[in-house]
Formats: structure tokens, sequence, C-alpha cells
């Protein structure tokens, strides 16, 4: 009786797309935050709303890939570059949506921003994209 087994079953998948789409999904989060900015000056609510709720729910899909990877990368396979280095990359991502996400938290609760603060925060923003 022969036995075949493929590459992909002798080296597991590869952590590469799905550390891609947690990336992604990290970007996307700060792309959101120039966008909210301008609808907490505005007084938006219901923009400022929309964009917090966009935020969380793809910061919650990076938790989600961020969980799924920590979780399934084993200690024996083998990959072109350490598996330590690998969860360091995947932990700073994941740092970036979470910050990304108190961020949206925070400016969703407090619509007072002072308007000296508007090209400040309109700059720092529109250098985060």
């Amino acid at each position: 009786m022969t036995t075949t087994i493929s590459f992909k079953q002798l080296l597991g998948g590869s952590p590469f797309p799905p550390m891609l789409e947690h990336m992604e999904l990290a970007a996307q989060c700060v792309e959101q935050m120039s966008p909210m900015i301008h609808a907490v000056f505005d007084k938006d609510e219901s923009k400022l709303h929309e964009l917090r709720t966009i935020v969380f729910d793809m910061e919650t899909k990076a938790d989600h890939i961020y969980d799924q990877l920590s979780a399934n990368l084993p200690q024996t396979k083998y990959l072109p570059v350490h598996r330590h280095d690998l969860i360091a990359v995947l932990q700073q991502q994941e740092m970036i949506a979470d910050l990304a996400q108190d961020i949206a938290g925070i400016i969703s609760i407090n619509l007072d921003i002072a308007p000296e603060l508007r090209e400040t925060l309109l700059n720092l923003s529109a250098k985060s994209q």
C-alpha cells in the first residue's frame, strides 16, 4: 500500500496569506482615522458612528485572524523565516489595529475637540495614510 503525502500536507499551509489579510485589515482601520476626524470637526455624528462601526468590525476580524495564526503556527513547521519573527510582525500589526480601535472609540465619545487643533489633527491623520 503506497502512501502519498503532498508538500502542503507535510509542511502545512503558508501563514503568509492570512498575515497579509491581517495587515490589510490593520491598514484599513488606520485609513478610517482621517474621515473620523473630519466627521468630528463637521459634527457629523451619524458618519462618525458609521466609521466607528467599520473600524470595530475590521479590528474584530483582525483579532480572529491573529488568534487563528497564533494558535495554529506550530513550532515544527518549516518556514523560510523564523516563527518568532512571524509572531513579532503579527503582534505589531495587531497593535496597530488595536490602537486604531482605541482611537475610534475615544473620538466617537468626545466630540468636543478644540478648533485650534483642527489643522494639526488633519495633518497628522493625513500622514497616517
